[in-house]
């Protein structure tokens, strides 16, 4: 039997590094972190074993952080540049549209490119985890992504 706070002790370094990796702000990843585990521990009896514990609670802090986005209607990027002094302003400019737009295309992508690419990119996940989060194998997952990547580059080339 799972005790969850075994899960809390090894996986809670992952989840809050994943969702402030999509959100990009410690505030708030912490908080979507901590109702994850919160949501973890009332759902845990549900939990089948049929993926990783790791990829349930990445699920859930997505679906969480989700909510929350929906809830208060703020857009949170996905895509944050660090802008340093150095930078030229036209730079920063291409940078800040060229985000805009993939943040765009990415919204308007159907699923599974968006998951994939998201958590491939994002959250830094490996092909195996992510193909088990769907259930399916890693090379899935790596076809998946590039075919997203690709998707991706033809709409910044329109």
């Amino acid at each position: 039997m799972i005790k969850l706070d075994d899960i809390y002790h090894d996986y809670f370094s992952d989840v809050y590094k994943y969702t402030l990796k999509i959100c990009g702000n410690e505030d708030l990843a912490s908080e979507i972190t901590q109702q994850t585990f919160f949501k973890a521990m009332f759902s845990l009896h549900k939990f089948r074993g049929e993926c990783d514990v790791k990829v349930w609670l990445l699920r859930i802090a997505k679906n969480t952080l989700y909510s929350h986005i929906r809830k208060h209607k703020k857009q949170i990027s996905l895509l944050e540049y660090d802008l340093q002094s150095e930078d030229r302003v036209e730079d920063i400019i291409e940078d800040r549209d060229t985000a805009r737009r993939i943040r765009a295309i990415l919204e308007n992508m159907q699923e599974p490119y968006k998951e994939v690419f998201t958590m491939r990119v994002i959250a830094e996940l490996p092909f195996d985890v992510i193909g088990s989060a769907f259930g399916k194998n890693a090379h899935w997952a790596c076809v998946t992504y590039h075919r997203a990547k690709e998707k991706i580059k033809n709409r910044l080339e329109d």
